[in-house]
């Protein structure tokens, strides 16, 4: 019943969409088959066209922009959506992005340049088709950098959309880094064990 405060509201997210060919049939079969409520989709990464055109064939989903700043798998490098010589401070001499976030940080970039560059990202999303429901980060945290904050805070509200886990959100263990044969146990575990509240989670 709406307005039930004992109600439990269930958001399972999953992260990276787009990430790799493999990551297009388990968003696809997680959302169709299994309890997946929302998507994140990773704009920079290689298999966002795809990731885009299964969003549009199924307006129903709910798919986040996933805003990075870093491309955090070795040998599998990202560059940014704007030409890299525009942003030049979140890249490195080759026109790749960091690693990680605290390579990145270190460099000192630009609040300007990262701020074009998420934009940026939600507007090629947008582009595509998709329709873009919320925000949140990879691999960097909202509070990651001085300033970062306030420049997420500003493209969430040129573009109307929320922040995930800044909506009231209480977040709950994730699954990541447990061993795949218990996932499924861990996670019906974890589940049962919910008290009510609004809840959120990341399940892979």
């Amino acid at each position: 019943m709406i307005g039930n405060t004992q109600e439990i509201k269930l958001i399972v997210r999953g992260d990276d969409f787009g990430m790799t060919q493999g990551s297009l049939v388990a968003f696809e079969r997680g959302f169709n088959e299994g309890i997946l409520t929302c998507a994140s989709l990773l704009v920079q990464a290689p298999w966002f066209e795809a990731a885009a055109a299964l969003s549009r064939k199924n307006p129903q989903w709910c798919v986040g922009a996933h805003l990075s700043l870093v491309g955090d798998w070795i040998g599998y490098r990202w560059r940014p959506i704007l030409p890299w010589d525009k942003v030049s401070s979140i890249v490195d001499e080759d026109g790749f992005l960091f690693t990680y976030p605290e390579e990145l940080f270190k460099k000192k970039p630009r609040i300007v340049e990262m701020d074009a560059e998420l934009r940026a990202q939600v507007a090629l999303a947008r582009k595509k088709g998709v329709d873009i429901r919320y925000l949140d980060t990879h691999y960097m945290g909202i509070d990651g950098y001085p300033g970062l904050r306030e420049v997420i805070q500003k493209i969430a509200k040129d573009f109307h959309l929320p922040i995930s886990s800044q909506m009231g959100e209480k977040r709950v263990s994730g699954i990541y880094t447990v061993p795949i044969m218990q996932k499924k146990e861990r996670t019906i575990k974890m589940l049962e064990e919910l008290p009510p509240a609004f809840g959120s989670g990341w399940l892979t």
